[in-house]
C-alpha cells in the first residue's frame, strides 16, 4: 500500500483492482510517484484493473495530463 497526503494506492485482490484514491490536488512527483506506484502492482497482477477514486476534488495540470 502507498500512502501520502494526496493519496491512497491499494490492491483489492479480491477484485484484482489497483485502487487509487485521491485526497486533495497535487502535481508533478506527488500525482506521478502514486500512479507509478499503481503501475508496478499491474505489471505484476496479470488483467489487473485500475479504479480511481476522485470524489473529493481532482484536476490536472497541462504537464501532468501530458505525462500520463
Amino acid at each position: 500500500m502507498y500512502i501520502s497526503e494526496y493519496c491512497e494506492v491499494s490492491y483489492e485482490q479480491a477484485y484484482n483492482v489497483v485502487l487509487v484514491k485521491w485526497k486533495k490536488f497535487c502535481c508533478r512527483q506527488d500525482y506521478q510517484k502514486p500512479l507509478e506506484y499503481a503501475l508496478d502492482i499491474i505489471r505484476r497482477h496479470p488483467n489487473c484493473d485500475y479504479a480511481a477514486d476522485t470524489r473529493t476534488g481532482f484536476e490536472n495540470i497541462p504537464e501532468d495530463t501530458q505525462w500520463v
